[in-house]
């Protein structure tokens, strides 16, 4: 029974019949609610990697220490906490059912082999490197990964789970995956450096005669200086590979060492995906193929923010070689594919195969990709070989690429091309014909343009835009626009012999020129060509204009099928000569024969990147499709017809009545207020974490029970009577 007397000095305090046994209880609460306390303070003061209580943390100073603790299949937290020589020449397993996360105590610390021919480690279980908390690195290497005796830095067998949140993997070197090997596992990369790791091996191949033709056949590939994985998964959001080779004589010339050299950076076949939403893959090289990433059979996605620049390949795929069957490749987002060399074909991206028995694989461009600045001999931005395989063009941009010989931008060997979006720009042929698109080898290829513009690009030869050597040019919409090629067809050369060699149901062929004949379109072939009156050819130059061509000897073109008309009266009083436009390039319409009154509209970008878009009108007409340009760090704010926003506004109701060109206009995007530097922080918790408000309330209950429980000791007050 609690009964409560008044007190002058003192403040309401409870009586407590029988009070020796309920003060003891109430303090063990106390305790209790205590301890509760100071683990929660404890927990939240922890690094912000989330591990299971299950999780053991050690610390290991030897090498003999580090093989103890991962020898056993527990979930452990292992902090190096100084630099390890591995003398054992044994590689470290980590057994099935074992989760090590490796973590560098209080400073940078590094495992070195300097003995044997293994591995640092071997994964049978998950091997986590680093977590994205760390303040310091683990390095693994060897002391001189180019002698004889190789020693790679991990490998991780079928099942397993090897995870890189933060370290080095340097120096290391191996047949295939100087940095790390994968073979039926999965590779998490989301961060730390794999760099300076090389791959030797030469491979094991055959050849096969068909045909009068020779074939090298892969059966094992070999390569990947930075990380080869077979048969297995890999996904990287983060972190750089950089600066890794994959060597290989090419002088060998054994038919059953050939398919060594592949992947500089990264190798990956015969697996189950390949997915890149991040990171960057840069300045490495590959002796034969695929400079940056090599890949065989592999569904690929390249999208976010990856980067895949500067890197270099003796033959093909200066950045990326995609060879083999039944693979699709997704490249989209803001995916960058940028700077890389190639000292065969496909400066950016080489796609196909070259083996003889093929099977169907597709190359999609999308999104907000960019394949640009790329170099090779041909196809500098991407070469697409093989009937088998199709490019799918839906948006992104090729630009800025360069071939030595054809195909600027884009090459066609016996292959699909379908472009219905994005932009093909600036690029260039350097000696040879189709500075945009080039189709031009010994089988025929499609090209269905639906869509998209092909501008600014240049040949030295024929065929600014697009030059059709063999195959078949179908297009049906898009804008070939502002092309050049000094000894004819500005916009687009045919020379290809097939049925049906270009076919123009619609689109535009606009403001191409030539220092010769056909600022639009010039043929010098036999060739089949059909052009419809719903297709639109305005603003072209020539400077031979008295030279009809094809008007006056329409018996000797017999396969040139013209359904308009165009007015030659400014060079010949007799009637409209169907076709003649083809080498004149006047502006016309084709269904009446009068002169089209268009205006051209040339959108800016307005920044250090300097690009330029045309967009059509007709006189007193407005441009609804106006072109998106990205800006980081900046917010578009609308078009302006001088750079400094001080001239007039450009929207979709601006009557156009003369040429005109307008300006992006920006203003600097709003800080990320969780970005580093804002002095905004946040703080991440589990589900076993409590939040601040639970601590709260938890401090609280402390206190009060403390107030509650001012009674010095368990005797009853002598003051106090029942």
């Amino acid at each position: 029974m609690l009964k409560f007397k008044f007190r002058t000095r003192r403040s309401y305090l409870p009586i407590i019949e029988n009070s020796q046994t309920i003060m003891v209880s109430l303090r063990a609460a106390l305790a209790v609610s205590f301890f509760a306390l100071v683990s929660c303070l404890v927990s939240n003061l922890a690094s912000p990697q989330q591990v299971s209580a299950a999780a053991v943390t050690v610390q290991v100073y030897t090498e003999q220490q580090l093989r103890n603790e991962v020898s056993t299949p527990e979930q452990k937290i292992i902090m190096v906490m100084s630099n390890i020589f591995l003398l054992d020449p044994s590689v470290i397993t980590i057994p099935t059912g074992a989760d090590i996360t490796l973590v560098a105590g209080g400073q940078n610390v590094m495992l070195v082999r300097t003995n044997g021919n293994t591995r640092h480690f071997e994964v049978n279980g998950a091997l986590t490197i680093g977590t994205a908390g760390d303040t310091y690195d683990i390095t693994f290497t060897r002391p001189d990964p180019t002698s004889s005796t190789y020693s790679g830095g991990i490998s991780a067998n079928p099942g397993s789970t090897l995870t890189l949140n933060r370290g080095i993997i340097t120096g290391n070197a191996a047949d295939s995956g100087g940095g790390i090997y994968v073979t039926g596992g999965t590779f998490s990369m989301t961060g730390g450096i794999i760099t300076n790791n090389y791959a030797y091996g030469v491979g094991v191949s055959h050849q096969v005669v068909d045909g009068g033709n020779t074939y090298n056949v892969i059966d094992t590939v070999a390569g990947g200086g930075g990380v080869f994985v077979t048969g297995g998964t890999f996904s990287m959001t983060g972190g750089t590979i950089s600066d890794n080779r994959a060597a290989y004589d090419t002088s060998n010339t054994n038919p059953l060492e050939q398919a060594g050299g592949r992947g500089g950076g990264v190798t990956v076949t015969d697996g189950n995906s390949l997915t890149m939403t991040g990171g960057t893959i840069s300045d490495n090289r590959a002796d034969v193929h695929g400079g940056g990433l090599w890949i065989r059979k592999v569904e690929t996605t390249i999208s976010g923010d990856a980067k895949i620049v500067e890197n270099t390949s003796g033959s093909a795929g200066g950045g990326v070689m995609v060879a083999g069957s039944q693979i699709n490749v997704l490249i989209t987002g803001n995916a960058l594919i940028a700077d890389n060399a190639s000292g065969g074909t496909g400066g950016g991206v080489w796609f196909g195969s070259t083996e003889l028995i093929k099977q169907p694989g597709t190359l999609t461009l999308s999104g907000n990709a960019q394949i640009t600045g790329n170099t090779g001999s041909s196809g500098g931005g991407v070469n697409v070989h093989g009937v088998e395989y199709t490019f799918n063009m839906t948006g992104g941009t090729v630009s800025r690429n360069a071939a030595s010989s054809n195909g600027g931008g884009v090459r066609l060997s016996a292959s699909t091309f379908n472009m219905s979006g994005g932009t093909i720009a600036y690029n260039t042929a350097n000696t040879d014909s189709g500075g945009g698109v080039s189709m031009q080898t010994y089988y025929e290829a499609v090209f269905n343009m639906s869509g998209g513009t092909i501008a600014y690009n240049t040949a030295n030869t024929l065929g600014g835009g697009v030059r059709v050597s063999t195959g078949i040019f179908n297009m049906s919409g898009g804008i070939v626009t502002q092309n050049t090629a000094p000894t004819g067809g500005g916009a687009i050369a045919i020379a290809s012999s097939g049925v049906n060699a270009f076919n123009m149901t619609g689109g535009e062929i606009s403001y191409n020129t030539t220092s010769a004949t056909g600022g639009g379109i010039i043929v010098t072939t036999l060739s089949r060509i059909t052009i419809s009156n719903t297709s639109i050819f305005r603003g072209n130059y020539a400077p031979n204009l008295t030279d009809i061509g094809l008007a006056s000897g329409l018996a000797t073109y017999p396969n040139i099928r013209w359904a308009g008309y165009d007015d030659s009266s400014a060079i010949s009083t007799s009637s409209p000569k169907p076709g003649s436009h083809l080498l004149n390039n006047w502006d016309i319409n084709n269904t009446t024969g009068e002169t089209v009154n268009y205006r051209t509209v040339t959108f800016m970008s307005n920044f250090e990147v300097d690009l330029q878009i045309p967009r059509r009108t007709l006189v007193g007409g407005t441009v609804t499709d106006m072109p998106t340009f990205l800006r980081a760090g900046y917010i578009f704010v609308g078009w302006n017809s001088e750079p400094d926003g001080t001239g007039r506004e450009f929207n979709t109701s601006f009557a156009v009545e003369e040429n005109l060109t307008v300006y992006a206009q920006w203003k600097l995007a709003p800080p990320d207020p969780l970005a580093p530097g804002t002095g905004i922080t946040t703080t991440t918790h589990d589900n076993a974490s409590p939040s601040l408000p639970i601590l709260a309330t938890g401090l609280l209950i402390v206190i009060s029970t403390a107030i509650a429980l001012r009674i010095p000791n368990h005797r009853p007050s002598k003051n106090f009577r029942p």
